[in-house]
């Protein structure tokens, strides 16, 4: 990836520190002999982390069932792609996203006979737009200077929950499902059901982003050539999902 020019760039001077181990033990296994190419699918799923890692002689894709189906997916010779997860927003303004990190979304795994198939449901939950006014800062130094400095980890977790754990759930239900394939000239299918739950919801309009991170989090803007894809507007799909309550939209790669 390197060599290639494909390793995402997270070069920010308090982050580096953090790939340079990474680096140090590429540097310490190199070897000049190269594996075999791979002729039968690979397929890793990490139950704790709810990764799943599948290789074929031609693509790689990585899912995080634990946020809602966001992955990527890298073919030869090809831009990677980057799903970032289904952002909808509602007719009263509000802002719904499916790349909350949840525990609790339903994971289909191990794949049924029929093939390879990763399944991935749970409810879209709702954005924060928490910013950082005079008033609030004012306040938090000034807490922090009478009595945070005492108990900074419970300040430090009461942010965390505010900032990056919490979690609204909203009337929008996302099952996403991958099919993975089983040869080389077969494609990655992914099959999203999107369900309205709430009689009275309605949706204005909603896409797939490509580089949008909605938990305030240090190390999310790292760059790599797959955020320079457009975010694929669902315009046309939102009329059908108001009147039917739900649509399927599927997609190849």
């Amino acid at each position: 990836a390197m060599e290639a020019g494909k390793l995402a760039a997270l070069e920010d001077d308090r982050l580096y520190v953090h790939l340079l181990p990474s680096l140090i033990d590429a540097y310490r296994h190199w070897s000049p002999l190269r594996p075999e190419p791979i002729v039968e699918p690979e397929t890793r799923y990490f139950p704790q982390a709810r990764l799943l890692s599948h290789r074929t002689g031609t693509t790689h894709t990585v899912v995080s069932a634990a946020r809602g189906g966001v992955f990527k997916h890298f073919g030869r010779d090809e831009l990677p792609v980057t799903d970032a997860g289904l952002i909808v927003e509602l007719a009263n303004g509000h802002v719904a996203v499916s790349q909350r990190h949840d525990p609790a979304r339903d994971v289909t795994w191990p794949p049924a006979d029929e093939g390879a198939t990763l399944k991935v449901a749970g409810p879209l939950h709702f954005v924060r737009f928490e910013r950082a006014t005079p008033l609030k800062q004012a306040v938090f130094h000034t807490g922090m200077c009478l009595v945070g400095q005492f108990c900074r980890s419970l300040v430090r977790r009461a942010l965390q929950g505010r900032l990056i754990t919490a979690r609204r759930r909203t009337p929008v239900y996302l099952t996403r499902e991958f099919r993975l394939p089983t040869t080389n000239e077969e494609k990655l299918v992914v099959i999203d059901t999107i369900l309205l739950t709430d009689p009275h919801a309605q949706v204005a309009r909603m896409m797939y982003g490509t580089d949008h991170q909605t938990a305030y989090v240090a190390a999310s803007g790292a760059y790599q050539e797959s955020v320079l894809r457009p975010w694929t507007d669902l315009s046309e799909h939102v009329d059908s999902l108001n009147q039917r309550r739900f649509v399927v939209i599927q997609r190849a790669f």
